[in-house]
């Protein structure tokens, strides 16, 4: 709000019409992945989320004709491979299993893991917000703060109207209140960002870059709440960081 008391020019149609269907495919989005972790673990939720997240937009980007470079697509291939690996890390702990168990388990494997809670919510929740970033690229030249605005004004109404009628508590408890503000806060710089790296950059690049939530939020967990990182964890890390220097390069 604060940033459009600044503006000089007031929003497009296209602007506010794209920024509203972004909103409302953001505020899906995150009823679904919110309902995919409660339901089924966060290694396969969080990986199928930031999976379709990344490919949905990296397809529309190639159909709208957008050709990256070698260097690009090894940089977006590593992005990509990097936040699997550092979500696949992420499932529940391991628990010991009978001999019984593990070959029950594994006449279970194939089409039915798709019936796993979950796995329908995750990859959901990734096409929803892939959706969205084509439609924040669809707002056009002109500033980034207006359809962030719309996204994120419509975003906030969804999803406490879907809160409201499934019972939740609105208003959270007084102790969370700053955490709320800084997470707001964050969300908006967050939105205003990937509005304007998807209106002057290539689509398809942008939205491997952003596939890669779970980068941060893992290296948060490890330093604030000395959670253990896996090997394999911890070359996702480098290995996200190896692409995104090639995508600066390329």
């Amino acid at each position: 709000m604060a940033a459009v008391l600044l503006m000089d020019e007031g929003p497009s149609r296209g602007a506010l019409a794209w920024g509203t269907a972004a909103g409302v495919t953001t505020s899906l989005a995150f009823v679904l992945y919110l309902r995919g972790l409660s339901r089924g673990q966060m290694g396969p939720v969080s990986t199928l989320a930031a999976v379709w997240t990344a490919l949905v937009p990296f397809a529309a980007g190639l159909l709208q004709g957008e050709r990256p470079g070698g260097w690009a697509l090894l940089g977006a291939a590593a992005v990509l491979l990097g936040a699997l690996l550092v979500s696949g890390g992420q499932g529940a702990p391991a628990r010991r299993t009978s001999r019984g168990a593990v070959l029950g388990k594994r006449r279970c494997a194939g089409w039915r893991q798709l019936l796993r809670p979950g796995v329908w919510e995750g990859t959901l929740a990734g096409i929803a917000y892939g959706t969205g970033f084509i439609m924040l690229q669809q707002a056009g030249p002109g500033g980034a703060v207006w359809p962030a605005l719309a996204s994120t004004v419509v975003s906030a109404v969804l999803t406490g109207a879907i809160a409201w009628a499934v019972r939740a508590a609105l208003v959270p408890d007084v102790r969370a209140w700053p955490l709320a503000a800084g997470m707001g806060i964050l969300h908006a710089v967050a939105t205003v960002s990937l509005v304007m790296a998807v209106q002057t950059g290539m689509l398809s690049l942008v939205s491997v870059v952003a596939s890669m939530g779970p980068i941060p939020t893992t290296l948060l967990a490890w330093l604030l709440l000395r959670e253990t990182l896996k090997p394999s964890q911890s070359w996702g890390v480098v290995l996200s960081l190896l692409g995104v220097a090639l995508l600066t390069i390329a």
